[in-house]
């Protein structure tokens, strides 16, 4: 008589088809998390502000050209450097920007490449 069995290495293909599916989803999601949508430019633009700002660009070490603001404050005072969240832009650094400005400080708001207008 014959067994009802499939064969053991159908069994062993349907596991590794199971496990590469796997893997490759969480490459895909892995992908989707490490790079995100690409904003359009920062949600407010400098005309816009209240304050004095400068819009200002500078090269990265491969050329490419990195966009943002300055907020000038005391000569006396740091300056300050701000970075935003991976997936977003300088904009959504600007209330606190405009807090650190109101006591005296310079603050640079920029685009990390790939994102607002970098």
């Amino acid at each position: 008589m014959r067994s009802l069995r499939p064969p053991i290495g159908a069994f062993i293909v349907v596991m590794l088809l199971a496990v590469t599916a796997g893997v490759v989803a969480v490459g895909f999601r892995v992908d989707a998390e490490t790079k995100p949508r690409r904003t359009g430019g920062p949600a407010i633009h400098s005309a816009a502000m209240h304050v004095r700002v400068d819009d200002v660009t500078f090269a990265a070490t491969d050329g490419l050209s990195i966009s943002g603001w300055l907020l000038a404050g005391r000569p006396d005072v740091p300056p300050l450097i701000l970075c935003h969240d991976l997936g977003g832009d300088r904009s959504s650094m600007l209330n606190l920007a405009l807090a650190l400005r109101k006591q005296g400080f310079p603050v640079l708001l920029f685009d990390f490449r790939g994102h607002g207008a970098s």
